[in-house]
């Protein structure tokens, strides 16, 4: 994709806190990460997988395991958090955003966040952080499809200045612009 030749690859190593006191490290995701992610993906209700994936889903295939890992970190930015606090340290959700090929100023994004951390910030600092890497890599637009009854979803872009409307059937489409780097 021309012009990204000079840009450099997403990279983060996070430690934070989330509303709740849960200490927390956010770091970009790695092809090591498939065990984690399948083991996260295994404690997401049906409710949180339908909303992530627009469709019931009950197991992700080889296919899917290999497009959500395989990330290159300048086209596909994926980052990852884990509940450092617990001996176990679980993956506890995923942000990731992929240019489009025909407008690379635009990229399609998703947030996952396990349900027993839902509601705790994670996906308010996952899509600031997304923001942050959309704007170093030069991407103006991060656009979402989500269920029309994904309400927290929606409560949060709206937060964020998202215009969103429908795009077929009970999936809405949401834009976000990303700002401009201060000068």
């Amino acid at each position: 994709m021309g012009g990204q030749a000079s840009l450099k690859r997403y990279s983060l190593t996070l430690r934070t806190r989330l509303r709740d006191g849960t200490p927390v490290l956010v770091r970009t995701l790695r092809p090591t990460d498939r065990g984690e992610l399948l083991r996260g993906f295994a404690r997401l209700s049906a409710s949180s997988r339908r909303f992530r994936f627009l469709a019931p889903l009950h197991k992700l295939t080889s296919n899917q395991v290999r497009e959500l890992t395989q990330v290159d970190q300048l086209n596909h930015v994926a980052i990852a958090a884990r509940d450092v606090g617990r001996p176990s340290r679980p993956g506890i959700g995923v942000a990731r955003f992929v240019r489009l090929e025909e407008d690379p100023a635009v990229a399609e994004f998703a947030i996952t966040v396990v349900d027993e951390y839902q509601r705790r910030g994670l996906g308010t600092l996952f899509l600031q952080l997304l923001l942050s890497a959309a704007q170093a890599l030069q991407v103006r637009t991060l656009r979402g499809f989500l269920l029309a009854d994904n309400l927290a979803m929606l409560s949060l872009l709206q937060k964020f200045g998202a215009n969103s409307r429908r795009a077929w059937d009970n999936t809405l489409s949401a834009d976000l612009p990303v700002p401009l780097p201060a000068s």
